[in-house]
C-alpha cells in the first residue's frame, strides 16, 4: 500500500485591532500534520504592508520585498506545458 503523505495545517489568528495599529502583519503559521494528528511546524508566513517574510520552523525571517515576491512567483508558477 502506498503511503499517503502527510496534511499541511494552517494556523491564521488576526482581529480588527491588529491591522489597525501602523506596522501591523498577518502571521500565517503552517504545520505537517500526520495521521496521528501529530503537528510539527514547517515555518511562518508573514504578510504586511511593505514585504512578505518568511521563517522556516525555529529560524531568522527572511525579508523579501513585493516586488520580488511577485517576480518569483511568476517565475515558480509559469504554466506547465502537457503534450497532449
Amino acid at each position: 500500500m502506498a503511503k499517503r503523505p502527510p496534511k499541511h495545517v494552517v494556523d491564521i489568528s488576526l482581529s480588527a485591532n491588529d491591522m489597525a495599529r501602523v506596522g501591523a502583519a498577518l502571521d500565517i503559521r503552517i504545520f505537517i500534520q500526520d495521521r496521528q494528528r501529530n503537528r510539527q511546524l514547517l515555518g511562518t508566513i508573514q504578510i504586511g504592508q511593505g514585504s512578505f517574510r518568511w521563517a522556516p520552523a525555529h529560524g531568522k525571517f527572511r525579508r523579501l520585498p513585493w516586488h520580488r515576491f511577485a517576480e518569483l512567483m511568476d517565475q515558480t508558477l509559469k504554466p506547465s506545458r502537457r503534450k497532449p
